[in-house]
């Protein structure tokens, strides 16, 4: 801090004038030495929360890609069937011809044939949507040609996977939580160590002069110099119950965090039952 002053004086001189440095450095502040502890804690969630969106767009794109896997071979299911409904519209025809069938028959053939067809033209909008949708997942330019050649896979569980122990620690999801929970004590920590005072160094240099007229700038009149160094110790008395308002407020997000990772675990135990 640097600053220069000058006045009137009534006395001998008329003019005063002051030029000042101060210098300060900060000795014991609790919420600062909490965030440097939190520092690392930060990095981590922050990498935690990569790799949980990471997981999440690979289990959209895997979701996505056996859906429109699937619904292909459902197409070439829907395909045969009405090629078969087509034979069997021809020969209830002749059959109708040679007097062995009713107009009833060939309705209900043809309806059933309508049928198949209108639900061919939904699966066929839905897999031209899902192509789009797992273009974009993909990063890939939606003018760009794409072609799934894999089948549907047989998917086998390996043999007591449900009755082996599992740990909840594995998932991302739960690391992620984990993390954040440790970033919330550490804001409760934070706020409950605003109410212990400050202290820090500082150091103040000045330079003083005296003038009967305003030559302040005159480099062959003296300034006379003085310094001081102390300890300063700040005391928060009264903050209008801001303190305790931001204490209560980082403990029930505290609770909400631990409230999520139970809610977690839970919906984990759920997935596992209905396996």
């Amino acid at each position: 801090m640097v600053y220069v002053k000058a006045d009137i004086d009534a006395g001998e001189s008329k003019y005063s004038a002051v030029a000042g440095a101060e210098l300060s450095q900060l000795l014991f502040d609790g919420q600062v030495f909490v965030g440097l502890r939190a520092r690392k804690t930060a990095l981590d969630f922050a990498q935690a929360s990569a790799a949980v969106t990471e997981e999440n767009i690979k289990a959209n794109l895997l979701k996505v890609y056996y859906q429109l896997i699937a619904a292909q071979k459902q197409l070439s299911t829907i395909d045969a069937n009405a090629g078969r409904i087509e034979q069997l519209l021809k020969d209830t025809r002749e059959l109708f011809k040679n007097g062995f069938a009713e107009k009833m028959d060939i309705d209900k053939v043809s309806i059933t044939l309508i049928n198949i067809r209108t639900e061919k033209e939904k699966l066929q909008r839905q897999i031209e949507t899902g192509l789009l949708g797992l273009k974009l997942l993909m990063g890939m330019p939606v003018q760009e040609t794409l072609l799934l050649t894999d089948t549907t896979p047989e998917l086998e569980l390996p043999k007591d996977v449900l009755e082996a122990a599992y740990n909840y620690e594995d998932r991302k999801e739960v690391q992620q939580l984990r993390i954040a929970e440790r970033l919330g004590q550490y804001n409760v920590q934070r706020y409950q160590l605003s109410k212990i005072p400050t202290l820090s160094l500082y150091s103040q240099y000045y330079r003083n002069a005296l003038r009967n007229s305003f030559n302040f700038f005159d480099s062959k009149q003296k300034w006379f110099p003085s310094s001081v160094i102390g300890v300063r110790l700040n005391v928060s008395l009264f903050e209008g119950m801001a303190r305790n308002a931001h204490i209560q407020k980082a403990r029930y997000e505290l609770q909400q965090t631990r409230n999520n990772l139970e809610l977690l675990q839970r919906s984990i135990e759920i997935g596992r039952a209905h396996v």
